[in-house]
């Protein structure tokens, strides 16, 4: 695949096809040395017809596909460098994954098309996500009246009986995990040598959409209210013997409730691990912290996660160098890097979460929260502090605005009475 932008439209290669895509508003791909251009679906690069609305078989809305004639793209000569067809950054060849935005790569065989019955009951809707562990799909569950839930296909494929077996194990040790704010497992099974599970949908928005909707202006109040939430849950994996690892704005979701609810539990180090073969990454670029990289991940891995993941709510910046965020493998220094105060980002945040977040930010493990139960408690200290000055401020309001009232009247009664004073002592000396 490769990419070069011309007259500000992005063109980039896939095999034989060209991609064009405009602005990332829409999708279209020409067969190389075609007359025309045909007009591809951008969600699941099936064919559509011009006049085509909806893609018709995954479902995906077409009103950003726009064609252009054939003339007007780059020759393959042309075209040079390889680059994430999501954020356009260039990666090296052989790269499965974006090192800038976590995109990896798709495989078009293996993604199912709108009607695939899986398992005999489950009916793909259209592809929702493409993720570190392989594609997330919207199903029918047709023998259960049709309930809405998530299918979610490991990109790896079933390498043997003995690979079947551990995804198998470790899929039903998630299962297990029973919690209000943590998406269920249904199902789980192997088709066409392909691995799945099956879990509950959420309907709502990430944090990540919630913060990009508000275009980056959350409250302190609102995002530590998440925060004591999240706690919760890291609270009972810990305890399960869980370490998430992969907590981030991405992979927590609001219900339409307002709850905050986890969504992807396919990424756990355990599952992630065995389906990839072992060969699996070991966190999100931002928010895994050092001994994470190094490969010792431990509960209050997660609480920096959780740490950086409210920077990030809060400034729209990471608290990580940008070299940490883009290369393929942290060097010697990403595993050292100077994080600014949360305030020098934005001014508004109070000085008390400014010290939560150092404290969950420490680069020496040893030196974060102990626990996930200590930082909730130092969430909610800061919850019960602002609360009471807020109580207390509304008390003492009235009291002085009714002091300033009686004030002014009583100041306005004097002037007053010492007016019609000198107007008497005026008409008596003009009488005399």
């Amino acid at each position: 695949m490769a990419m070069i932008t011309s007259k500000g439209l992005h063109y980039v290669r896939y095999g034989t096809n060209i991609v064009l895509n405009l602005k990332k508003t829409g999708t279209v791909i020409f067969p190389s040395g075609g007359d025309m251009g045909e007009r591809f679906c951008p969600n699941c690069a099936k064919p559509c017809q011009e006049k085509d609305e909806v893609c018709s078989s995954c479902g995906h809305v077409l009103s950003g596909v726009t064609s252009v004639l054939p003339h007007e793209m780059p020759s393959y000569d042309q075209i040079v460098g390889q680059v994430c067809p999501g954020c356009f950054t260039p990666y090296q060849v052989g790269d499965e994954m974006c090192g800038h935005c976590g995109l990896v790569f798709p495989s078009p065989s293996l993604i199912l098309s709108s009607g695939t019955i899986l398992h005999a009951r489950y009916e793909i809707e259209r592809l929702i996500h493409t993720g570190g562990m392989g594609y997330v799909y919207l199903a029918r569950d047709r023998n259960l009246f049709d309930r809405s839930c998530v299918v979610k296909q490991v990109r790896e494929l079933v390498q043997s009986e003995d690979h079947r077996k551990k995804l198998e194990e470790e899929a039903l040790r998630m299962s297990k995990l029973s919690h209000p704010r943590i998406a269920m497992i249904f199902d789980h099974f192997v088709e066409n040598n392909c691995y799945f599970i099956v879990v509950e949908q959420i309907r709502g928005m990430t944090l990540n959409e919630v913060f990009k909707e508000n275009h980056g202006d959350l409250s302190e109040a609102e995002v530590v209210g998440w925060a004591t939430s999240i706690c919760e849950v890291m609270i009972y994996l810990h305890k399960e013997g869980v370490v998430h690892r992969d907590i981030s704005p991405d992979n927590i979701m609001l219900n339409d409730e307002g709850d905050v609810k986890f969504i992807d539990f396919g990424t756990l180090r355990e599952l992630r691990y065995v389906a990839a073969g072992g060969t699996a990454g070991i966190g999100k670029y931002g928010y895994a912290p050092p001994e994470q990289w190094q490969g010792n991940p431990e509960p209050r891995s997660d609480i920096f996660a959780l740490g950086a993941t409210l920077y990030y709510l809060l400034t729209g910046f990471l608290p990580l160098s940008e070299s940490y965020q883009t290369r393929q493998i942290p060097s010697e220094g990403d595993l050292n890097p100077q994080f600014p105060p949360i305030r020098t980002r934005n001014p508004a945040i109070s000085h008390s979460l400014e010290v939560v977040l150092q404290k969950a930010l420490e680069l020496d493990m040893n030196s974060r929260f102990s626990s996930a139960e200590e930082m909730r408690e130092a969430l909610m200290r800061l919850k019960r502090v602002k609360f009471k000055r807020k109580r207390r401020s509304s008390a003492i309001q009235p009291r002085a605005y009714t002091y300033r009232k009686w004030l002014i009247i009583g100041m306005g009664i004097l002037a007053l009475v010492m007016i019609v004073t000198g107007v008497v002592f005026v008409w008596l000396a003009s009488i005399k």
